[in-house]
């Protein structure tokens, strides 16, 4: 999808436009592929659309048809997107024929920068032909057991759980009540999470390097797009083979033992297929895209939407304060005590707002390769295209989710008796089948650790007012919609905390305990 996004200055005669319209139409008709949503300009109207409206292109297609899936022709290819989530459900079984690998490796190469002799490993049976064994196929396999609930999981919980509560001690008694949120929450989750993943000798916490990822972040569309990299995106390969080096001293010095499960298992996976320490290196820069890119974004978004309605805020508060075990402390203070654990147990309402937050600024999409020749329910799918299911089309879609869809409703997820929810796979904000992120349950733990620090301790008022999200750089890679980088707020301690000595401890209890973020933990909850 993305490789089109440069196309925007391509012409053509007039005629061969209208033949080639002709074409498409009957190929359509013949084939009863999905049905086209033809552009007002023939052949270049889809890449000018897109280029303008970007990841809001296909949520403006959807308006247009009430088919359950469409086509978009594009350069004699189509890319068919899905509106339903039935058929959602069943393209998340056809893993054979849609294929989720193919994207992947061509990504991660793009991303990485990797070397030829990497990139070989990355390409080696992406179809499945040589069977079950293969880079990319075994790759989220081995991530599973690291970032699934249990003991693993929460040693990485418990250190960015730490490492979120001293930054909050910092914020509380810093003497300036003005702060750039976005980029005080960028830059202490960076630490958390990277903390927590690689431990003591954490490569981030150098500042020339963490600067470097966020360069390299910044490049990543121009990456993926892979038009001359050197020259269109020199400063983000720059940075990418700063970050790369910082990991591969990491690795070179076994550093990583004294790491998270997941970095070994991610170190392992990549040994075992015999990448060179410098490709491991610069695929752990690209690895960190996924645990840093979208985290910060959801956390700031989760702040802006409590802070900017009263009564969530109001809400939010009076759950946190359920959960808030108080005993007296040192020097005639008070201790306040809130377990992390209990807040997905005990804390509906604020992990309902995570979700209706996600609802409104997840903007991703699940791509899958049409490998051969294939029927989805009455439609064919033909080999070699591109197949979309982008989370903004299906969450702003009023049949799914009542008439006041567009409107920011906290308690939309919470279940009553009566209330009729929608399909659980019409949320997509961590994907679902083979593409379901891996790192949802850390993630979302963080965003809610860091949520439940700012309720319990600080008042916020914004510096003007809450901007919306930033639709105008959604770019078709991005997850979670980018916050205001230059919005600052007042920030201030609770003021009956103020003058009281009181101390804050966040500890989180063994539990495997699951909050559904995605349909498949549906099965999961509730199991311990």
């Amino acid at each position: 999808m993305v490789q089109y996004g440069l196309l925007g200055t391509i012409g053509a005669v007039a005629l061969l436009l209208v033949a080639l319209r002709k074409f498409l139409k009957q190929s359509n008709d013949e084939c009863k592929e999905p049905p086209i949503v033809r552009s007002t300009i023939p052949l270049i109207g889809h890449i000018l659309g897109m280029i303008r409206y970007k990841v809001f292109y296909y949520q403006m297609l959807r308006d247009q048809t009430s088919a359950p899936i469409f086509s978009v022709p594009v350069i004699g290819k189509s890319i068919y997107v899905i509106t339903s989530p039935q058929l959602v459900s069943t393209v998340q079984r056809m893993t054979k024929t849609l294929a989720f690998e193919p994207i992947v490796a061509m990504a991660t190469q793009r991303v990485s920068g990797c070397s030829p002799q990497g990139n070989s490993i990355i390409q080696y049976n992406i179809d499945g032909s040589q069977g079950d064994r293969g880079y990319v196929i075994t790759f989220f396999k081995t991530m599973h057991p690291a970032l699934a609930p249990g003991p693993s999981l929460d040693a990485m919980n418990r250190i960015m759980i730490q490492n979120i509560a001293k930054s909050a001690d910092a914020l509380a008694t810093s003497p300036v009540n003005r702060l750039n949120l976005c980029k005080w929450l960028r830059h202490e989750l960076t630490i958390a999470t990277t903390y927590s993943v690689y431990g003591p000798a954490n490569p981030m916490a150098d500042a020339k390097v963490e600067d470097a990822f966020w360069e390299f972040e910044g490049g990543l569309m121009m990456l993926l797009v892979n038009v001359l990299p050197s020259i269109t995106a020199r400063r983000a390969s720059e940075a990418r083979i700063a970050v790369g080096k910082a990991f591969q001293r990491y690795f070179e010095k076994g550093e990583h033992l004294n790491g998270s499960a997941l970095v070994q298992a991610r170190y392992n996976h990549s040994r075992e297929y015999g990448l060179s320490m410098e490709d491991i290196g610069t695929f752990e820069a690209g690895g960190c895209l996924a645990t840093l890119a979208n985290t910060f974004p959801t956390a700031y978004w989760m702040l802006a939407y409590i802070y900017s309605h009263p009564d969530v805020l109001q809400e939010c508060r009076n759950e946190v304060a359920t959960i808030t075990t108080t005993k007296p402390g040192e020097d005639g203070g008070r201790l306040h005590v809130i377990d992390m654990t209990t807040i997905k147990a005990s804390c509906p309402v604020i992990t309902a707002t995570l979700q209706e937050v996600l609802r409104h600024t997840s903007v991703g999409s699940t791509v899958r390769e049409v490998v051969e020749d294939t029927t989805l329910d009455v439609y064919a799918l033909k080999k070699g295209n591109t197949l979309l299911t982008p989370a903004n089309v299906l969450h702003t879609d009023s049949s799914l989710w009542g008439a006041n869809t567009d409107t920011f409703d906290h308690r939309r997820f919470l279940r009553a008796p009566g209330k009729k929810m929608p399909s659980p796979t019409a949320f997509r904000a961590f994907g679902g089948g083979s593409t379901l992120c891996p790192g949802r349950h850390f993630a979302t733990t963080e965003v809610l650790a860091i949520a439940t620090v700012f309720i319990a301790r600080f008042d916020m008022l914004p510096v003007g007012s809450w901007p919306p999200p930033d639709r105008g750089n959604a770019q078709f890679w991005t997850q979670i919609l980018g916050p205001n980088l230059d919005f600052e707020v007042e920030i201030h301690e609770r003021k009956e905390l103020k003058g009281v000595k009181d101390k804050w401890a966040f500890q989180l209890s063994e539990s495997k305990v699951v909050f559904a973020m995605a349909a498949e933990d549906l099965n999961e909850v509730g199991k311990e």
